[in-house]
């Protein structure tokens, strides 16, 4: 388990270190200038692979080395004259502008299974601005959702979609130009770091908090979540089905939900995965049954790694399946994955990678913490089977300890008024 973050491009234009094969960027950079050292069109097109260097990291650099470029560019025609085979400024600013038809390849250099990805997502992006019709029976939160989805899965179409959204408000010609606040909600979720995030607490009211933030004209999204877990969901409602469903699918898919005692897989849920993937297809909208490779990417990535069951098992369970599906909708379909999830145990935690626990004078190193109605669980990293757990009744009280070495810790007390034991936690979530 770990904590994805989708910055790594905006750390590179803002001063962050990457190891990007075009280079290393070490200071202030523009869109335009990353663009033509990244983007595969420029790659390609322009021939400015290797040449980053040249540069000396700054904008100045960049037109010199450019102007160079096009320079050796020139050649002669047959009949001794001049022939230029210059490229213009307008078409390098055209790589970074609105572009008002889908793109037909990923604006980076990804592997070729990721292209169809970077296409569906820059669609999806462009059905929620309005410049593409959305399709029967989906929403704009089904645009966000598809987007959010695949850069949770695809590690490398998250800077990918970046630097769509970054293409997309930039010079926006859209018919509905105000939908590039989808920037602020996407970034906030790309970077799921605390400066873009503020949870409310009990105290607050949300209209207090809103009417501080306009007062100081700043931008903001809010996002419902459900934090408290104790009583059964209410499927009576497709608002209520669509924020649950997009805040547990995460947890699901990256089988944060899933007990496999002994890396063993009991047969009642390897029954309940097999459906809950075919409901996915369907809650994606999906008609067709789904294909071989689409059944690896609607299943919880532990199962995959299960020497028990074969790819092809999965494939076959999850087709067989799909003759249930035809009658449903997608919200109904939502609806089914999340009755069968509330049964789980696992279902209705918040889930923290644990690097180090210290108790009882010994260390423990990677388990998941999973904190939920039943109370605090240490969970074994690879099965999820509960290693130790503490009832709420037993956590005297908590707080944040900084070592001499700058690491941060969680220290939690925990035990009755006679004994009494310190677990000291780290975590990067504390």
């Amino acid at each position: 388990m770990s904590s994805h973050h989708l910055g790594s491009i905006a750390e590179r234009l803002s001063g962050g270190e990457s190891n990007h094969n075009a280079g290393t960027f070490n200071g202030n950079f523009s869109l335009l200038q990353f663009a033509l050292f990244n983007f595969r069109e420029s790659l390609t097109k322009y021939d400015l692979r290797g040449h980053l260097k040249e540069t000396n990291n700054s904008i100045r650099g960049s037109i010199k080395l450019i102007e160079n470029l096009k320079t050796k560019r020139k050649t002669k025609s047959k009949n001794g004259s001049e022939v230029n085979n210059d490229w213009t400024w307008s078409e390098f600013a055209n790589l970074v502008k609105y572009s008002k038809t889908p793109i037909q390849a990923s604006l980076l250099m990804l592997q070729p299974d990721l292209n169809k990805i970077a296409i569906e997502c820059f669609t999806a992006i462009m059905r929620y601005m309005g410049d593409v019709p959305i399709i029967k029976n989906q929403n704009e939160v089904d645009c966000v959702y598809t987007i959010l989805l695949n850069c949770h899965r695809y590690a490398p179409i998250r800077d990918e979609v970046y630097c769509q959204i970054m293409k997309q408000t930039t010079s926006n010609k859209s018919a509905r130009p105000f939908h590039s606040h989808i920037v602020c909600f996407l970034f906030r979720n790309l970077a799921s770091t605390d400066p873009y995030t503020m949870p409310l607490n009990r105290d607050e009211y949300i209209l207090d908090v809103t009417t501080e933030l306009l007062k100081n004209g700043q931008l903001f999204y809010l996002i419902f979540c459900r934090s408290v877990w104790y009583y059964p969901l209410k499927l009576d409602s497709h608002l209520y089905i669509e924020v649950v469903f997009n805040q547990v699918a995460p947890d699901y898919l990256e089988g944060l939900l899933i007990i496999i005692p002994g890396e063993n897989l009991p047969e009642e849920n390897v029954e309940q995965i097999s459906r809950i993937a075919s409901l996915l297809h369907r809650a994606a909208e999906m008609e067709q049954i789904p294909t071989k490779d689409e059944v690896k990417y609607l299943l919880p990535k532990p199962v995959l790694a299960l020497r028990s069951i074969k790819p092809s098992q999965w494939v076959d369970m999850v087709r067989n399946n799909w003759n249930d599906m035809s009658a449903l909708s997608p919200i109904e379909a939502k609806a089914q994955c999340l009755d069968i999830l509330q049964r789980w145990p696992l279902f209705g935690s918040c889930f923290f990678a644990v690097k180090r626990i210290q108790n009882d004078f010994r260390t423990h190193l990677d388990h998941i913490l999973a904190l939920n109605k039943d109370g605090v669980h240490f969970l074994d990293m690879v099965t999820h089977e509960k290693v130790w757990r503490h009832p709420y009744s037993e956590v005297i009280s908590t707080r944040k300890v900084r070592s001499e070495d700058g690491t941060l810790y969680l220290d939690m007390k925990c035990g009755n008024l006679m004994v009494q034991k310190i677990t000291r936690i780290q975590t990067d979530q504390v």
